[in-house]
């Protein structure tokens, strides 16, 4: 190959990272003017028990029945996309589907159990990148049934 080529295929490839380049800024330029309206927000929520007996779990246990009561509710609403305690029980974990971060953490410090002192919470917002509702939802869509 002679300098003459050499210099051609890099100035081809030059040109091709700057339109790449163009491409990807104009890309994100658009999507932060206009995000997607259906995005929604994800977050994953830890419970832990604060109960330290026996004792302490049968003074919970009202409350506790509450807290089951109020999981229904949100999952019935489909805001709880997922629900349940750790198989070992050291913390139950929940994900929830919202408009906002502020409005998973106030539908979780609604529930009775939070109230009452019977869990911590922790809160951490994940991205939905494979999410099965969402997927079945546009499949279906896509299929036009």
């Amino acid at each position: 190959m002679n300098s003459r080529s050499r210099f051609q295929n890099a100035g081809r490839a030059a040109a091709g990272l700057a339109v790449l380049v163009v491409c990807l800024w104009a890309g994100a330029a658009r999507t932060q003017q206009n995000p997607p309206a259906a995005q929604k927000q994800y977050t994953l929520v830890l419970l832990y028990p604060q109960w330290k007996s026996e004792e302490e779990v049968a003074k919970f246990m009202p409350v506790l029945r509450e807290h089951a009561a109020h999981m229904t509710k949100l999952f019935e609403a489909d805001k709880l996309v997922f629900g349940g305690p750790r198989v070992d029980r050291v913390y139950g974990m929940g994900i929830l589907e919202t408009e906002t971060a502020e409005e998973a953490e106030r539908l979780m410090r609604d529930d009775p159990a939070v109230k009452a002192a019977a869990f911590r919470l922790e809160f951490y917002p994940v991205q939905g990148a494979f999410v099965r509702k969402a997927n079945a939802a546009a499949a279906q869509a896509k299929s036009g049934s």
